[in-house]
Formats: C-alpha cells, sequence, structure tokens
C-alpha cells in the first residue's frame, strides 16, 4: 500500500442504514496471489461474549496466526491494551501484556515463536515438539477493547481457515492482584536488577491469569541513594541502608452485571461496569556489602586462609590475585571460590575481583619472622680440659673453639595454587653448629700450682700508700683472671668478638628471611635457590669466624691494652 509492504491490517466497515441492508464478506490474498483467507466479520455491538479462545496446530507445514484489531474511539491518543495466555499439553506461555494503537491490529505467529524460541516472560520458551494448543485472549476493560480471529492455513497444500470463537465470559477479567519481582532486592553495590511488574485477574469461571505488565507500569525507590531506578532496572547504590522500590500502573476492575443467567451456570445478559483502578507492587532492597577478611599477620611458613563474605545471592567471585616479594601470583584453580588458602612466607596484598562492585576487594598480610631455632645468640661459653700441651715459649695459657655455621640449607617451593604459589623459603640449616667452648692451661687455673705461685708481684705496687706504679711483673691470680678474659670475658675477648660478628652478620636470621620465587614448581628451582642462600651465608659464616680470630689483648696485658 503506498509502496509499502503490509503485515497485517484490520478494515473498519460503518453503515448508517437500517439493520440487514448491508451484507459484506471480506477475503485476505497472501503475496504470492496463490491463497485465500476468509475474514470473519465482527459486530462489536453486538457481540455476546469477550475475549477468544482458539485451537491451534502446527504440525508439518501448517501455521497459525492470531489477529486482534483495537475497537476502541481514536480519543485519547493512549496505546491500548490486551492480554493473552497461551496452552499446550504440559505447559504454557505467557505473554507481556499486549500494546497497540486504538484502532490499529496486532497478529500473533505461534509457530515463529516457537521455531525461534521466543523466550516468554518467565523466561521459558515453547518446546519444538509442540505441535498444537490453544490461545486465550482478553480486552482489558477501559485500558483496551478488541475483536480477533485465529488463521489457521498451509502454504504447501494451500488450505486455510478462521476462527472467531468468544470466550465464555460476558466481561474482561477483572483485576484481582499485583505485585513486582524479584520480591527483595538484596545486593551488593554495583548490582543489578530487572525489575517486573505482574498483574493476576479473575476470570468469570474463577479461573485466573497473570500477565507481565512491566511495559505499562512506572517504577520508583523511596531512596535512590540507596537503590537507585532507570526505567525497569533497579541498582543497588554505594550508600547503606534500605530502600523500597514501587511499581504502579494501571488496572481494570470489572463487574459483571447479570440479567438472564444460564442453566448450566453462568450469565446469558447482562451489562459490564469498568473502573480504572491503580495496582502496584513493591520489593525491599537492602545493601550487602561484600568484604574480605584474612589475618592481619602470621608467622613464616604458617597457612592463611582469606575469605569473602556477605555475598548477594547474585553475585559471585571472578578471580583471586596476590601481589608482593617482587612477583604477582594470579590463581588458576578454582577461581570462583570465596576462599584463598595456603601457606605464607611473603607479606603483601590479596585482592579479589566480583562479578559486581565498584571495586576489588583487598587485604593486606604481614609475615613475621620465625623466632624459635632462628634467633642470632652465640650459645653459653663451655669450658672443656686442655689438649694443647704443656706451657713452654709460644704455648697459650687459654684457648677458644667456636663455630657459627651450618653446611648448607632445606629449602621448600610452596605449591597447591595458594596466595604465595611458587615461593620459596629456608626450612632449616643443615649441621648448624654454635659452639662456644674454652680451655685454661691447668697449671694457670690451678693458683697453687708451682708454676702459679711462681709468678711473682702483682703488676700493680702502691708507693706511699695512695699511688700505684707499674711493676713489670704479673701475679699468678691476675694470669689466671687475665686468661680466662683473654678467652671468654665480655669485653676484649674472643668470645666478645664473636658476639659482635655474630650480632653483626645474623647468620640464621638472614637465613630465615631469605625467600625466592619461580612460577614452575620444579627441583631444579630449589637447588638453585638453596645453593645461592648457602653461598650468602658462607659469608657470613666467615666474617665470624675471621673476627673472632682477631687476637684482643695478650693475657700479660690488662683488657685496655696496657703491660
Amino acid at each position: 500500500m503506498g509502496g509499502k509492504r503490509l503485515t497485517d491490517a484490520g478494515i473498519e466497515l460503518e453503515h448508517s442504514g437500517l439493520p440487514g441492508a448491508v451484507i459484506a464478506a471480506i477475503a485476505s490474498i497472501d503475496q504470492s496471489g496463490s491463497q485465500v483467507f476468509d475474514v470473519p466479520l465482527r459486530d462489536p455491538k453486538t457481540m455476546k461474549n469477550v475475549g477468544g479462545s482458539y485451537l491451534w496446530r502446527i504440525d508439518g507445514d501448517n501455521r497459525a496466526v492470531v489477529h486482534l484489531k483495537n475497537i476502541d474511539p481514536l480519543t485519547d491518543g493512549k496505546m491500548r491494551q490486551g492480554t493473552v495466555m497461551l496452552f499446550y499439553d504440559g505447559g504454557s506461555y505467557s505473554f507481556p501484556v499486549q500494546m497497540v494503537e486504538a484502532g490499529q491490529t496486532l497478529a500473533i505467529d505461534i509457530r515463529k515463536l516457537r521455531d525461534e524460541q521466543v523466550k516468554d516472560s518467565h523466561d521459558r520458551v515453547i518446546p519444538l515438539n509442540v505441535t498444537k494448543g490453544q490461545i486465550v485472549w482478553y480486552g482489558r476493560g477501559t485500558l483496551g477493547q478488541f475483536v480477533g480471529r485465529l488463521v489457521q492455513y498451509n502454504p504447501a497444500t494451500g488450505t486455510a481457515s478462521s476462527f472467531s470463537c468468544g470466550s465464555p465470559c460476558l466481561c474482561d477479567p477483572t483485576f484481582y492482584s499485583s505485585y513486582m519481582t524479584p520480591s527483595s532486592l538484596d545486593g551488593n553495590p554495583g548490582e543489578t536488577f530487572a525489575l517486573q511488574a505482574w498483574e493476576v485477574d479473575q476470570n468469570c469461571d474463577g479461573s485466573f491469569f497473570v500477565c507481565d505488565v512491566t511495559s505499562i507500569a512506572t517504577f520508583t525507590s523511596s531512596n535512590s541513594l540507596v537503590v537507585s531506578v532507570n526505567g525497569s532496572t533497579a541498582t543497588i547504590e554505594d550508600q547503606g541502608g534500605e530502600a523500597i522500590v514501587y511499581a504502579d500502573w494501571d488496572a481494570s476492575e470489572v463487574t459483571t452485571n447479570c440479567n438472564e443467567f444460564l442453566a448450566e451456570g453462568g450469565c446469558a445478559s447482562g451489562t459490564c461496569e469498568f473502573e480504572t483502578v491503580s495496582a502496584e507492587g513493591s520489593s525491599l532492597g537492602q545493601v550487602r556489602r561484600p568484604s574480605l577478611s584474612g589475618p592481619d599477620a602470621v608467622t613464616t611458613g604458617q597457612s592463611a586462609t582469606f575469605t569473602v563474605t556477605n555475598l548477594s545471592a547474585r553475585n559471585r567471585v571472578t578471580g583471586w590475585q596476590f601481589s608482593g616479594g617482587g612477583a604477582t601470583v594470579t590463581r588458576g584453580t578454582n577461581t570462583g571460590s570465596t576462599t584463598w588458602s595456603g601457606v605464607i612466607v611473603v607479606g603483601g596484598t590479596v585482592t579479589v575481583t566480583l562479578r559486581t562492585a565498584p571495586a576489588p576487594l583487598i587485604k593486606s598480610i604481614t609475615v613475621n619472622p620465625r623466632t624459635t631455632g632462628w634467633v642470632d645468640q652465640v650459645a653459653a661459653a663451655q669450658k672443656i680440659p686442655w689438649n694443647r700441651g704443656d706451657l713452654g715459649p709460644g704455648v697459650e695459657t687459654g684457648f677458644y673453639v667456636f663455630r657459627y655455621s651450618g653446611d648448607g640449607v632445606d629449602a621448600f617451593q610452596i605449591g597447591s595454587d595458594g596466595p604465595n604459589h611458587g615461593f620459596i623459603y629456608v626450612t632449616g640449616v643443615k649441621n648448624f653448629e654454635n659452639k662456644s667452648e674454652w680451655m685454661i692451661h691447668p697449671d694457670v687455673d690451678n693458683l697453687n700450682s708451682n708454676f702459679s705461685q711462681h709468678q711473682f708481684g702483682n703488676y700493680m705496687r702502691s708507693v706511699f700508700g695512695t699511688i700505684e706504679v707499674e711493676t713489670g711483673f704479673i701475679g699468678g691470680s691476675q694470669l689466671h683472671d687475665e686468661t680466662i678474659r683473654h678467652e671468654i670475658g665480655t669485653t676484649a675477648s674472643h668470645r666478645n668478638n664473636q658476639v659482635v660478628a655474630v650480632d653483626q652478620n645474623r647468620y640464621l636470621s638472614f637465613a630465615e628471611q631469605q625467600v625466592g620465587y619461580n612460577a614452575t614448581i620444579s627441583t631444579n628451582s630449589l637447588e638453585t635457590f638453596a645453593r645461592e642462600v648457602q653461598g650468602k651465608l658462607d659469608e657470613r659464616a666467615n666474617n665470624i669466624r675471621d673476627a673472632t680470630a682477631v687476637e684482643p689483648p695478650a693475657p700479660n696485658y690488662t683488657a685496655a691494652g696496657i703491660f
């Protein structure tokens, strides 16, 4: 028409003459010109019952199309509304409220809905093996009045038929109740919900029809800082609290005034009263804030578990990551789990991403050094028997024996896809020896020995009772004390040299702090790490050895080095 192809159209015939003066017949021809469809005429003023109820079949090449024409006057410019439900063996198909301009026609191709697997208002589809069923439609009182027909045809055989069967009811279904889904908007910030408004209408026989009226509903929020609404989409905002989301629309209450009752029940004749009423639904919106919990600190080698809590029913974890120690570990398995556990040897941050969240969740963790067995402290000095020979030229009066080192390290590489996956750390020092032993010649140790008794002088003597001067001689008691001072004294001794060197080099604590990283779990990674760490420890052991061996003032000197 006018250069445009029409897919559906309605024809209105107006007659101002006497009843019965005009007889009309209408036929429709398909685009190929080979098939003719009979079009039943309906007089809205003489229709006994409202709505329509048609049986349909779509097996083989059969098709079934329902045509609804609005018969409201072109007065207010508002879209007119109709209700359609489809039934088949084992299920049903729910249409949203049908919208059409006043006086216009809409078509519903049942086979097309099935073949293209078009979803209904409940996300259901017509199974592909369904070939027959029933379709029912009604107007919505003051909101829309229609006439309708079902065209059943087979383009392969060239057969067609039209049906225009009314419902058993004199008046349209009346508004019964309303609600909104989802009933609870319990979500995390950033999460969105598709809102749907539903109207339940009751027919004259007591049956109910549920219709999706989302397209005609207006959605609002009692607090847009908690839950905002855009069209039929609600978004959980970052501000905590609660809000109520409302859906409002117009419905039609219909009252049937029956003048004549049928013997089998129902109304044979009467009038219908319509009243437009306000319908509504509501949902409570609550903001749930997801959180990531876990220990603030662990000791090296301890296990830690990080847990995501307070997720909404629709939100989920999408990924885990750890950053620290110069490396980034991305979880490779069970990425949607709400927990992540593993041995921790390096501090850093754990980050978890969610399907819906304004920002990732982050938790920091620090690692405290191990103390048991890893504290650098020179062992208590142990006196051992003399084994250095007799006194004489070049023979010491005392001797210090020490060791503060190991023969390698034991290491472990963390696997199991935990936060520290791939990190390597020292679990122990092999054959570590912390030895502090000293000996003193028996003749020096025994003040009654012949040797000690022949050590004359007291190194200092008193002159005039107040002034002390050096004599150049040392007594046996002084030699004994200075020998002990030389070996294990708190100052100016081999042991003190060792204590200072151990404190400066911290052999054990250095080993405890060493970590490495290799994303690949392998024996080669362990061996390379252990070899590198042992090389650094050997340097520290040598520093301790060399510093301890430095000779403090000899036993025939004071601690201050005075002869």
